[in-house]
């Protein structure tokens, strides 16, 4: 109920569908004037639709008292009927929140986007058949499409449908090696993850653009599983041939375009063709390629947490206006990218593009990877005492503990042996213990240095001797 108001006060009206009986619905009149009109079939038509309404509204408060069929609290929907105005309170009427036909419905709502006459939607579906793919011997599937290039492009985004709440999905592109029966036969794929909310359709940006010649096969390969604490299947929608009576579906279908992965045996990828007349419902999403070249960003491919750099792009002559391109970062957790200038914020490697303000598209872009160096080393003591013929235990370890920076060895050092003596090697870490020996009376200095970060060291006192 809660999603279906914010959907309402977000984006508008809302689709459902509910059982319709003239038995259910009730008039209220004042005098010879229609107040209301309101339903509620309460359990009589449960799992059931047969008339698709728009849902425009809602009122908590409304009397459960003023229906026939009392349901047990107020609440009622606002629909506007497809019947005119003569139809109801001036095509309006109240639903309860109880009716259990509506309650099975679907709550749908559609976001209409202008097309972009610079990019281009691969996709195989040609009917609106509301068919899917159970995959029965998983609790995930998997499908794919298989594209050819059309042009010099930019694919950047993938779109797929889900069928429930709280589906996890990946989302792999690649390009392919020529053999368009495995999907995933590929010189380079890009992945990108997450979890879809909310049942329906999706656009999910790839985790960076991807550079697609004219003429070069790619697939786009989806990958659902459904909330694990729930018992809801792994479905995948299809676009599919069939004959409801009052309707029918014929779709094209071409073999080696669309594609099912087998998860028994050994795995492996089965043309949905070969099955049923479909194909998955997977779209791409691309735009034009540049007619221009980007020439390099000025930028070091590797950066420590904490680096700021500041970004000089390089364009052709005729591209050199700065105002009119943005940065954009695959992952901000990474790295910053802000009026030109990159802040490396966590080890990690994000893409760093440069996009065009006209056109929105990515014109260039490098990888950077940002490490956490070792910046300390830090000890369980910063003096310690030996007693005469003893031994004490001393460790030491590299800060921070998120360094990238190998296992955190310890090289250990005495500046005068002829005092005390310690080993020469750990392996780091506050657990990992030293010994430091008695040789002589008197006080040295021993060091702790990291084997990775020469220079980055700790220096202890020691007092020999009692």
């Amino acid at each position: 109920t809660d999603t279906v108001k914010e959907a309402l006060m977000n984006g508008g009206a809302v689709a459902v569908s509910y059982y319709h009986s003239e038995v259910f619905l009730k008039y209220i009149w004042d005098q010879e004037e229609i107040t209301e009109a309101v339903y509620n079939s309460a359990q009589h038509h449960k799992g059931s639709t047969n008339h698709a309404v728009t849902l425009v509204g809602w009122d908590d408060n409304f009397d459960r008292n003023k229906f026939d069929t009392k349901p047990s609290a107020n609440g009622a929907w606002l629909i506007k009927n497809s019947w005119g105005e003569n139809w109801g309170k001036d095509g309006y009427f109240w639903i309860s929140y109880e009716d259990m036909s509506l309650m099975s419905s679907l709550a749908c709502q559609y976001t209409v986007v202008k097309a972009d006459e610079n990019e281009n939607i691969y996709q195989y579906d040609g009917t609106i058949s509301p068919s899917t793919y159970l995959n029965s011997n998983s609790h995930t599937i998997s499908a794919a499409n298989v594209y050819t290039a059309t042009r010099n492009e930019v694919l950047h985004s993938a779109g797929f449908f889900t069928d429930a709440d709280n589906v996890d999905y990946t989302v792999s592109a690649c390009l392919l090696n020529g053999n368009p029966s495995d999907p995933e036969d590929a010189t380079l794929c890009l992945e990108t993850s997450g979890t879809a909310e909310v049942p329906g359709y999706h656009e999910v940006e790839l985790s960076s653009p991807m550079n697609i010649e004219k003429g070069q096969a790619f697939s786009i390969i989806v990958t659902l599983t459904p909330d694990v604490n729930s018992d809801d299947h792994a479905y995948m929608y299809v676009n599919e041939s069939g004959d409801y009576g009052w309707i029918s579906f014929t779709n094209k279908v071409t073999a080696g375009t669309s594609y099912i992965y087998n998860f028994l045996g050994e795995g492996t990828w089965d043309d949905i063709s070969n099955m049923c007349r479909a194909e998955a419902r997977i779209k791409a999403y691309t735009y034009a390629a540049p007619d221009y070249d980007y020439a390099h960003i000025d930028v070091d491919p590797k950066l420590n947490v904490g680096d700021i750099r500041t970004l000089h792009p390089s364009f052709l002559p005729d591209f050199g206006n700065p105002d009119s391109i943005y940065w954009k970062s695959s992952d901000e957790n990474v790295v910053k990218v802000e009026n030109g200038t990159i802040y490396a914020c966590a080890p990690g490697t994000a893409c760093i593009g440069v996009c065009s303000k006209k056109t929105d598209e990515w014109i260039g872009y490098c990888f950077v990877e940002v490490v956490q160096p070792i910046m300390s080393v830090e000890s369980s003591a910063d003096y310690i005492v030996v007693p005469t013929g003893g031994s004490v235990e001393l460790s030491a370890w590299v800060m921070p503990e998120d360094h990238t920076e190998g296992a955190g060895d310890i090289y250990w050092e005495s500046v005068d042996e002829y005092v005390v003596t310690v080993d020469r090697l750990t392996t780091g870490g506050a657990n990992d213990m030293q010994t430091v020996n008695y040789v002589a009376n008197g006080k040295v200095t021993i060091y702790a240095k990291s084997v990775a970060r020469s220079g980055i060291y700790k220096a202890i006192t020691v007092f020999s001797g009692t």
